[in-house]
C-alpha cells in the first residue's frame, strides 16, 4: 500500500510538471504572436473610398513616433515631390513613394497604385497617368489606351496629353488587308468627340475645343475646322491658321496697302471685318486687343474700339484678367515701365520703372516681377520672397521647395507641407 502511494505521488508530481511546462510554452507562443503581429513595419492593403470609387494599393506604415499624431492617429508624411495646383487639386508624393491627389486644404482625394505616377495636371476635369490612362477627378479610369490597343498623342510643344479637356488618340492597324493609322478625339467623359478614323491626319489643336483636320485626296490637301464641343465643322480661308481663345479667333488676309482682319467665332461665323491687317492678341473677357500702326486698343465683338490705348507705346500683348490688363510701356526716351488698366482704360497706378531685361508676367491675378516679387493690380507689393526662384501662384497657392516640397498662400504663409494618412 505504501509503495502504491509513493507511486501515485511521483505520478502526480510528473503530471504537475508536465502541465506547467505546457502552460509556459503556450504563454511563450502567444507572446511571439503578439510581437510579430504588432510590429511597426508590416505591409497592409489600404482600400480607400472616395465618392463611390475604391482605390486599392499597398503601402508601408511608418514607425517613426514623431510623425504620428497621437490624438487623430494619423501618420504625417512630408511631401518630397509635388506639382502646382490646377482646378483646386494637386499631385503630391510622400516619402513612401506613393502619389496622392489632394485638394487645397490638404485632404487626400485618392491615391495612385504603387507603380503609377501622374503625367498631367487636371484640365477640365481629367488627367493622364502613366502616359496611357485618362482619369476623372474621382480617380476613376475613363479610358485605358493600352487595353484599347491605342496610344495617347503627346504634344511636345505643350508638354501635355490634354487639350482643354480633350485627348487625341491614335491607333495603328497593320493587317494583311490594310495598314493604316487612325486618329480620334476623346472628350472629358471618356466618349468619342471624333471616333477613330483614317480619313484625317493627326489633328492640330487650335484652342477652345477647336481642331484643324487635314485630309488628303488624290494629292489635294483640304482642311476643315472641327468643334469638338458641338461636333460641327466649318471651312475658313485665312493666311494664318486660326488660333482660338475663349471661343473666338482673328482671321487675317494680308494685302498692300491694306489687308482684312476678321473676328471668327467657334462655329466659323464672322463677327466683324476691318479693312486693315492688324497685329492682334488673345481674346479675353469679351474684348480683343488689336494694333494697326499708331492705332491700338481693345475692341468688342462688334468691331468697336472700346478702350483706346493709342497714346501709349505698348510693347507687350495685353489681355484682361479679372477686369484688369497689364501693360508694358516705353516712354519717349525708350525707358521701360509697367502698369495696369481697368476696362475703361484708366491707369491703376503710376507706371513703375523697370529694367529692359526684367522678367514681368501675370501669375494668378498678380504681377510677377523678376520671379519672386508679386504686385497686385493697384501696384501694391503683396509678397516678396527674395529667393531668386521662379515662382507661380495657381489657385491662390504657390509651390516652393527645399529639402522637401511645401505650399504657400499669397501672404507667404505655409499652408501645406505634409499629408496625413490614417
Amino acid at each position: 500500500m505504501r509503495r502504491m502511494n509513493n507511486q501515485n505521488k511521483v505520478t502526480g508530481q510528473r503530471s504537475w510538471k508536465a502541465n506547467s511546462t505546457m502552460l509556459l510554452l503556450a504563454l511563450l507562443f502567444v507572446g511571439i504572436l503578439c510581437l510579430s503581429g504588432c510590429g511597426g513595419n508590416s505591409l497592409k492593403s489600404n482600400a480607400k473610398e472616395d465618392e463611390g470609387h475604391t482605390i486599392e494599393s499597398t503601402t508601408q506604415e511608418n514607425n517613426i513616433d514623431d510623425n504620428i499624431d497621437s490624438e487623430s492617429k494619423y501618420i504625417s508624411l512630408e511631401i518630397i515631390e509635388g506639382r502646382d495646383f490646377s482646378e483646386e487639386v494637386a499631385w503630391v508624393q510622400g516619402f513612401n513613394a506613393i502619389w496622392y491627389c489632394i485638394n487645397t486644404e490638404g485632404k487626400i482625394l485618392f491615391e495612385l497604385p504603387e507603380d503609377s505616377k501622374p503625367s498631367d495636371d487636371f484640365d477640365n476635369g481629367i488627367a493622364v497617368i502613366d502616359g496611357n490612362k485618362v482619369i476623372n477627378i474621382s480617380g476613376e479610369i475613363i479610358f485605358d489606351a493600352e487595353k484599347e490597343g491605342c496610344i495617347l498623342v503627346h504634344n511636345f510643344n505643350r508638354d501635355s496629353y490634354l487639350y482643354d479637356g480633350f485627348v487625341i488618340v491614335s491607333k495603328f492597324i497593320d493587317t494583311f488587308e490594310v495598314t493604316e493609322e487612325q486618329y480620334g478625339i476623346l472628350n472629358n467623359d471618356g466618349n468619342w468627340a471624333l471616333e477613330l478614323t483614317n480619313e484625317y491626319s493627326e489633328p492640330n489643336y487650335c484652342g477652345s475645343g477647336i481642331f484643324l483636320l487635314t485630309q488628303y485626296n488624290d494629292g489635294e490637301r483640304n482642311q476643315i475646322y472641327f468643334n469638338a464641343n458641338t461636333g460641327n465643322t466649318f471651312i475658313h480661308d485665312s493666311d494664318d491658321e486660326l488660333e482660338f481663345s475663349q471661343g473666338y479667333a482673328i482671321s487675317t488676309i494680308y494685302g498692300y496697302p491694306e489687308g482684312i482682319t476678321k473676328l471668327i467665332d467657334s462655329e466659323g461665323k464672322e463677327m466683324f471685318s476691318l479693312n486693315k491687317s492688324c497685329y492682334f492678341g488673345s481674346f479675353s473677357e469679351d474684348l480683343i486687343y488689336l494694333s494697326h500702326g499708331e492705332n491700338q486698343g481693345f475692341y468688342d465683338v462688334s468691331g468697336n474700339m472700346v478702350v483706346d490705348l493709342s497714346e501709349y507705346n505698348i510693347i507687350n500683348t495685353p489681355c484682361f484678367t479679372d477686369g484688369y490688363a497689364f501693360l508694358r510701356l516705353n516712354n519717349e526716351q525708350g525707358s521701360y515701365f509697367f502698369t495696369t488698366i481697368d476696362k475703361q482704360g484708366n491707369l491703376q497706378f503710376e507706371p513703375k520703372n523697370t529694367e529692359a531685361n526684367s522678367d514681368i508676367s501675370i501669375s494668378d491675378g498678380l504681377i510677377k516681377v523678376n520671379y519672386s516679387e508679386f504686385i497686385d493690380m493697384q501696384g501694391n507689393t503683396v509678397v516678396n520672397f527674395n529667393s531668386g526662384k521662379n515662382y507661380d501662384f495657381k489657385n491662390g497657392i504657390l509651390r516652393d521647395y527645399g529639402l522637401t516640397v511645401f505650399y504657400l498662400n499669397k501672404k507667404g504663409e505655409r499652408v501645406l507641407e505634409s499629408i496625413n494618412l490614417q
